[in-house]
């Protein structure tokens, strides 16, 4: 009987235990159920933003790509991060070449003087440095605009603005031409005019 007493006991106390491990589970099930329905919801938002980013980091391309201008962002050490088409095609250097230094990539490729592309680039804003370049067998002749940013992180990044103004150049040269020769016909006139 003692025996039996003992063992009535012991299953109350496992059916006790049983039933505190039941509802613990229950609970911990509930709390899984709840946190994977917060985490379904955290990923939803997730996947918003990153479409959200994804569509204004689009958009701001399209504007960069669409400028009537070149445009070349720099990191602290002046290596191009990014560039729009137009740079490429005013600077007539093919996309894979523009990666690495700025600075080279204006010296070596384009032929620009290193004392002016050093005093260019650690100028916090320059406005309308022009260069004379070489670009497909031909003179070119290009106006840069370099703007320092701040970012987060407190480095010194720029961006820089190129701009082709070899018609206003070749327009510029034909009017001092013009000049010249029409200060020579006057010159011309005066003379014949004092020798009747």
């Amino acid at each position: 009987m003692k025996h039996l007493n003992l063992l009535n006991k012991a299953f109350l106390n496992f059916n006790q235990a049983a039933i505190k491990l039941k509802d613990s589970y229950e609970k911990l099930q509930a709390r899984v159920g709840e946190l994977n329905s917060e985490l379904e919801e955290k990923n939803r938002c997730l996947q918003a933003s990153l479409r959200e980013n994804e569509d204004i980091k689009n958009y701001l391309k399209s504007i960069l790509e669409s400028l009537p201008c070149g445009v070349i962002a720099l990191d602290a050490e002046k290596n191009v991060l990014t560039f729009n088409r137009k740079a490429q095609s005013i600077i007539g250097i093919p996309a894979e070449e523009m990666k690495g230094s700025f600075c080279a990539i204006l010296t070596s490729r384009l032929g620009i003087p290193v004392r002016d592309v050093e005093s260019f680039l650690n100028a916090k804003t320059i406005s309308n440095f022009e260069a004379r370049i070489k670009k497909d067998y031909s003179t070119a002749y290009i106006s840069l605009n370099i703007t320092a940013l701040k970012n987060s992180k407190n480095d010194r990044n720029s961006v820089v603005v190129i701009q082709d103004i070899t018609r206003l150049k070749r327009l510029e040269i034909q009017a001092q031409r013009n000049s010249k020769l029409i200060a020579i016909g006057k010159m011309a006139a005066k003379m014949a005019h004092e020798i009747r």
